[in-house]
């Protein structure tokens, strides 16, 4: 093919993939092969409708920079509300990561919810978050109820933190040792 004819094509396919054909349709056009006309896009550069034979357009390298950007706009802004929260509720924060680095360190361990025994996935409950190791732990449905009971508490003026006592069911007499758990020592 002559230099001026194979400009005149990749011209043409270069139009056709504007306007959005897929690359069978372009072929069909042209009377070339699909796997030709990728080839010849991929050479030159020629965007194909994004979608029929690439995820991305041709030339378009994602980097680290790119796929953290379109994530944080996927998040729609999580981590800019949770550091307003975070600033907002510092000792609710701080008390929060103490637990967590203590359970990664080991100095603390996770026990089962202290009113059903349940082990699946348990929070650790804070009555006070000045006092930010001692908690008390409990599954999600009952971490609810406590925050519950803790708020009817505090509707009705009352200063004390009720006794651990949930839809009148009380934890096992095995969990009523401690509530709480103190650090370990090392």
């Amino acid at each position: 093919m002559s230099t001026q004819r194979q400009s005149d094509y990749i011209l043409t396919v270069t139009r056709l993939a504007a306007e959005g054909l897929s690359c069978n349709q372009i072929a069909e056009a042209v009377g070339k092969t699909s796997p030709a006309i990728r080839k010849l896009c991929y050479r030159n550069k020629i965007n194909l409708a994004v979608g029929f034979y690439f995820r991305k357009p041709i030339g378009e390298k994602k980097t680290k920079a790119v796929a953290r950007a379109k994530l944080r706009e996927k998040r729609g802004g999580a981590a800019a509300h949770n550091r307003i929260w975070n600033e907002a509720n510092r000792e609710k924060y701080l008390a929060h990561k103490a637990v967590e680095t203590a359970v990664k360190r080991g100095k603390l361990n996770k026990l089962p919810c202290q009113v059903c025994g349940g082990t699946k996935l348990v929070h650790a409950h804070h009555d006070d978050y000045a006092r930010k190791l001692d908690v008390i732990w409990l599954c999600p449905l009952h971490h609810k109820q406590r925050h519950k009971q803790l708020n009817a508490a505090r509707m009705s003026g009352s200063t004390d933190i009720p006794s651990l006592n949930l839809d009148g069911v009380s934890a096992p007499s095995f969990f009523n040792i401690s509530h709480t758990q103190t650090p370990l020592t090392q």
